[in-house]
């Protein structure tokens, strides 16, 4: 089985709404649909709730990991672990995710036997755009 994960994103409506529509950016527009195409199954990263599956209604906020200390990232990512383990089985996760959103979490999945694929690790933002571009026009 593969579930993809997907990092929440600054741009969001102003209103309350499924996780899957309130986050408004191009990028995460074309992550969600690689997900929804490429994945058994889906959830978001929010800076703010953690685990987020795409129909949990949320308001918008604004909160990102970027400002947070190390001390604070290492939290959010195990509170994230914790909740990934209590409703993902082990499998293979692919994540659509920045550097701060990975760093203490992928350790920590693949020390729980997840199998972690980050296909755009070392991509800035035009060429992960251009690299889900090319996927869903492949699939």
């Amino acid at each position: 089985m593969r579930v993809v994960l997907v990092s929440c994103v600054a741009k969001k409506a102003d209103y309350p709404a499924p996780a899957a529509e309130l986050y408004q950016s191009a990028w995460f527009k074309k992550a969600r649909a690689y997900a929804k195409q490429f994945g058994a199954g889906w959830y978001i990263l929010s800076a703010r709730h953690n685990l987020v599956s795409p129909t949990t209604v949320l308001a918008p906020y604004n909160q990102t990991l970027n400002g947070l200390s190390a001390d604070s990232r290492r939290e959010w990512a195990v509170e994230t672990f914790r909740q990934i383990r209590e409703q993902i089985p082990v499998c293979e996760l692919i994540i659509l995710a920045g550097t701060k959103y990975r760093e203490y979490l992928v350790p920590a999945l693949e020390a729980a036997g997840y199998e972690v694929i980050v296909p755009m690790a070392h991509l800035g933002i035009g060429q992960q755009m251009q690299w889900l571009d090319k996927e869903l026009a492949g699939a």
